[in-house]
């Protein structure tokens, strides 16, 4: 029997119009790809459909191309898999806030593994070891998001399409902490602010502490100054407008594999150092650690959260300056740069330095790999599996941690810029 579920994606100004599939034709999804999409192959070409799995077969009504891409954009699922849950929320698949509420939690990791595999193959050209997605339990990868970003306009507030500008307007989600799930009701009952776009975060010390900050027309409203978290004997201090990882769960997991897994040294380098998440952590542990952050909102934070730790010193830095002195007088330097990857001149300091170990941690498994490229042929090689974790459950999204050392005689890239 047939399941008849129907999943549209609307039209971006970026999409051509939809071409519907006379008669509509049946296929089988291959595998998952990038973004969470399954992957089919068809007498038209690679169609990309979300929300399906593996092995089950669909019935495509009608694609767009957009990006070059043939997306699924009405199809159905006529034999779905054993392995097909209902979703426990309402705006899925509609929502792009979440890839995989049609899998149990447990199904995620074999898929983003294989996902990450392969792109690390792809872009270096040759196979890596890939180990993980490693998961910190919490309430089946639902309720873990200590912050939430929304959009929206006069009468509406959620979250994106997937791989769209159009907005879900949502009264809940799922996947955030409940005190975040409280304020964005409270929010939508009793704001008279049209918010473009509002940022809601809870700590993990006292999740009732939050920070709200609602942005229109370049007007910002702020409300709670900071938030803080506490990671063993450290306690930060997270302000309104400083970058923080919203998994606290993941984070704590991340530090304690750092702690277990970084030798002994003398000096520690933390760039991106935020409000020193890493270094006041791991980094403490050293007799030095240097910490370099380019925000300003973070870099107070940062100063806060140091006071009275003798062991640890902090700098404002512009990622487009050169850091080649620090960088060769490091034992450990340790990089958590944006989703974006290493800025240029950050990546050729790196290239041409010398630490006796080289960590990098990344959102972004396809930009990890595009840096380590670069890194690989300087002379660095991997010197353990890349670890990924699950630090966006419910996400394609994953965490990876690569651990490279400058091989004996290896080659050094010359002076110059990477281009």
């Amino acid at each position: 029997m047939a399941l008849s579920s129907r999943y549209r994606t609307e039209r971006t100004k970026r999409s051509r119009i939809s071409a519907h599939l006379s008669p509509p034709s049946e296929f089988e999804v291959e595998k998952i790809v990038a973004n969470g999409y399954g992957l089919i192959r068809t007498f038209r070409g690679v169609i990309l459909c979300r929300a399906v799995i593996p092995g089950e077969t669909v019935r495509i009504h009608t694609v767009r191309r957009a990006g070059g891409v043939l997306w699924g954009e009405e199809f159905e699922i006529l034999s779905p898999s054993p392995r097909r849950i209902d979703s426990p929320c309402p705006y899925f698949p509609l929502c792009g806030g979440c890839d995989f509420l049609h899998l149990s939690s447990d199904e995620h990791p074999p898929f983003k593994n294989a996902v990450a595999a392969e792109t690390f193959r792809r872009i270096l050209g040759f196979p890596v070891d890939v180990v993980g997605p490693f998961e910190a339990k919490t309430r089946s990868g639902l309720g873990y998001r200590h912050t939430i970003r929304l959009q929206g306009g006069a009468g509406y507030l959620g979250y994106c399409r997937k791989s769209s500008h159009d907005i879900i307007d949502i009264e809940d989600c799922l996947v955030a902490a409940e005190p975040l799930r409280g304020e964005l009701r409270r929010w939508k009952r009793t704001s008279s602010f049209p918010a473009r776009h509002l940022m809601i975060r809870c700590g993990n010390i006292d999740e009732t502490e939050l920070t709200v900050v609602a942005t229109r027309r370049g007007e910002t409203r702020i409300r709670g100054d900071a938030v803080h978290y506490r990671f063993g004997e450290t306690r930060l201090r997270v302000s309104a407008r400083s970058f923080f990882q919203n998994n606290p769960f993941a984070t704590q997991m991340i530090l304690s594999d750092l702690t277990r897994l970084l030798p002994d040294a003398r000096r520690f380098i933390d760039l991106f150092a935020g409000v020193g998440t890493f270094a006041l952590t791991v980094g403490r542990r050293f007799p030095h650690a240097e910490a370099y952050e380019i925000s300003r909102d973070a870099l107070r934070d940062l100063e806060e959260n140091a006071a009275g730790l003798s062991e640890v010193s902090f700098q404002k830095w512009d990622a487009a300056r050169g850091l080649r002195s620090a960088l060769d007088s490091g034992d450990i330097v340790f990089v958590d740069p944006p989703r974006t990857g290493l800025p240029p001149r950050t990546l050729n300091d790196l290239s041409r330095s010398s630490p006796r170990l080289l960590v990098y941690l990344s959102c972004d498994v396809a930009t990890m790999a595009r840096d380590l490229k670069t890194l690989l042929a300087s002379g660095f090689h991997l010197d353990r599996p890349i670890r990924l974790y699950e630090m966006f459950p419910q996400t394609a999204h994953m965490e990876a941690l690569a651990f490279l050392k400058r091989s004996a005689g290896g080659p050094r890239r010359k002076e110059g810029t990477i281009r």
